[in-house]
């Protein structure tokens, strides 16, 4: 059996002649009312702090990820062989286009549109001309 404890607690007139109605019209004594609210508030209340704990977890997992995508990202972009890679195959495409008598106009307006794709999309933040 589990041992009980009681304790008094002052309540205002009003308060306490409220928590009785509340009690009434939940046909329960004032005192079971009570031990009922304040079981269900302690709960509650160890619900919350659980909740808490795993928003923390959560939120920190996210900042983790972040950090190694960050990481990630700075590690693999644009080196120096990669734009050595890009240059060859950007002379072998320009290769073609020539071969296939392609005006220059037009290659020159294929490269406008591949600096600011590459602009807009990989050198965000970065002084590459």
């Amino acid at each position: 059996m589990n041992s009980t404890r009681t304790v008094a607690v002052r309540l205002d007139n009003q308060v306490a002649q409220e928590y009785e109605r509340l009690a009434q019209l939940k046909g329960d004594k004032l005192g079971t009312y009570l031990r009922d609210l304040l079981t269900s508030n302690l709960q509650m209340a160890s619900i919350e702090r659980q909740v808490s704990r795993i928003e923390t977890l959560v939120n920190d997992f996210e900042k983790d990820i972040n950090r190694s995508l960050d990481q990630f990202t700075q590690a693999n972009s644009l080196n120096e062989n990669l734009l050595g890679d890009l240059g060859e195959i950007y002379m072998f495409q320009i290769g073609i286009l020539m071969k296939l008598q392609t005006e220059k106009y037009e290659i020159r307006g294929m490269q406008a549109k591949g600096k600011s794709h590459a602009k807009a999309s990989y050198l965000k933040g970065k002084n590459h001309e």
